[in-house]
């Protein structure tokens, strides 16, 4: 029996040493993560690059000790090289004219501390303010800067799908609220996409999963806040390098939480020695407002074309969960879980599934909430614990306490508070193929 192509294993096939015998016949079917990374592929050889330039996986050939980035390499194939791999390498020929051609392409924080580019080029007597002062931003981190924005899973969901992070005026209306009341006592902070420095800030203290519940010491306080909550916590990650170097002009930092009359907010290429960077990593009292200083993106952040994008789940679940909205997109391999990034302080969801039933509760949640089922058509789905049904609306089925569901057709749950502000989550949907 001969298995049509479709259905053959190629990332097994790409494995494998003859592979490179019917590389040319099978190219647009074989994995070229595999292929780039194989021992077999000469990639010493100008011609083997030039023929398969549009199919390699050219972070992994730039990763790969037998590969070098010389002159040639530059000029050849500047449109598909690691440039962050380029800024470091050893083997180029550095000339003023050199640098000036690609002078929006290098890593220049990386370029800097290339003892090959030190060695012919002074940046001191070059015309490059932009990427001097990019250079002084960086330098005053003590570890490598990253970029951390956190949400709830439908507003990652799309976001993801965009390949944009908005601000407040661009993705006003489209998105769950999980901010605190005080987001709207200034609007200065609207006009741009917010991240941390760090994970685990005082936002995120408040926020994270069903927020602070009755009998915690900080509950009246988030109260006043109006109980933020973000359920089912995603953290996107970027690294600040690569942001600057990709989108300079739109990047800004601040001096504090933009919600406060205090923080200003300054352009990194025009003025970088304002930030406080070290105090960002040391968590005590007296570094509070620093560790809330922002990194700033005007108007929103494109990732589509970014290589080092990070999307961080709570848990395993929630990860999965996400997976199976992305389920033949490559962001399916870039969803991971890392427990360090969350503070595990607050209520959460909690969910116990099955192949046939699912079953979501809370760990002992004491505030006021509903779980709402939503079906379609007249395909009502079977409740398990029917005991705890409140009422019945239309096609929304609310539930106190928990909801047990058989996964026997479409629907969705979210979780609902109307005190003091009125809310709806999505937290489960149940896809019937």
């Amino acid at each position: 029996m001969i298995l049509p192509f479709d259905k053959l294993n190629w990332k097994t096939i790409s494995q494998r040493r003859n592979v490179f015998d019917i590389i040319d016949a099978f190219k647009d079917m074989l994995d070229w993560k595999i292929i780039s990374s194989s021992k077999h592929l000469h990639v010493s050889e100008i011609e083997v690059l030039y023929k398969y330039k549009d199919y390699l996986d050219w972070h992994t050939i730039c990763s790969r000790e037998d590969f070098q980035i010389t002159n040639q390499i530059l000029n050849e194939f500047a449109n598909y090289i690691d440039w962050d791999k380029a800024s470091s390498s050893l083997h180029i020929d550095f000339t003023r004219e050199l640098v000036d051609n690609y002078q929006d392409r290098w890593n220049w924080p990386v370029l800097v501390k290339n003892k090959a580019f030190n060695n012919k080029i002074n940046v001191s007597d070059m015309p490059y303010m932009k990427q001097i002062n990019i250079v002084e931003f960086i330098n005053h981190f003590p570890r490598k800067p990253q970029a951390f924005h956190f949400t709830h899973m439908s507003n990652a969901l799309k976001i993801i799908r965009n390949m944009k992070l908005q601000s407040r005026n661009y993705a006003e209306g489209n998105f769950t609220n999980s901010a605190g009341s005080n987001v709207h006592r200034t609007a200065k902070a609207h006009r741009f996409a917010r991240f941390y420095f760090m994970p685990k800030s005082p936002t995120q203290f408040y926020n994270e999963c069903l927020g602070k519940d009755k009998g915690d010491r900080y509950y009246m306080k988030a109260r006043n806040l109006g109980l933020p909550k973000c359920p089912l916590p995603v953290f996107f990650v970027f690294d600040v390098e690569e942001l600057l170097m990709t989108i300079p002009d739109k990047c800004y930092y601040s001096t504090g939480n933009m919600q406060k009359d205090s923080a200003r907010s300054f352009k990194v290429i025009e003025e970088p020695n304002r930030i406080k960077a070290r105090e960002i990593y040391i968590n005590s009292y007296d570094t509070f407002n620093e560790r809330q200083q922002e990194f700033l993106i005007e108007g929103e952040l494109d990732f589509s074309k970014l290589k080092k994008v990070q999307i961080v789940c709570y848990d395993s679940f929630q990860a999965e969960m996400l997976r199976k909205e992305l389920v033949g997109t490559p962001w399916m391999e870039v969803i991971s879980t890392n427990g360090n990034l969350y503070e595990h302080c607050n209520k959460e969801i909690r969910y116990n599934d099955s192949d046939n039933s699912i079953r979501i509760s809370t760990n002992g949640y004491r505030n006021s909430f509903e779980f709402k089922v939503v079906y379609h058509n007249n395909n009502v789905p079977t409740i398990i614990n029917k005991n705890m049904v409140i009422r019945q609306r239309d096609n929304n089925i609310f539930i106190q306490d928990s909801v047990e569901l058989n996964k026997d057709v479409p629907f969705e749950v979210y979780f609902e508070t109307k005190d003091p502000r009125i809310e709806s989550w999505l937290i489960y949907k149940n896809s019937v193929s």
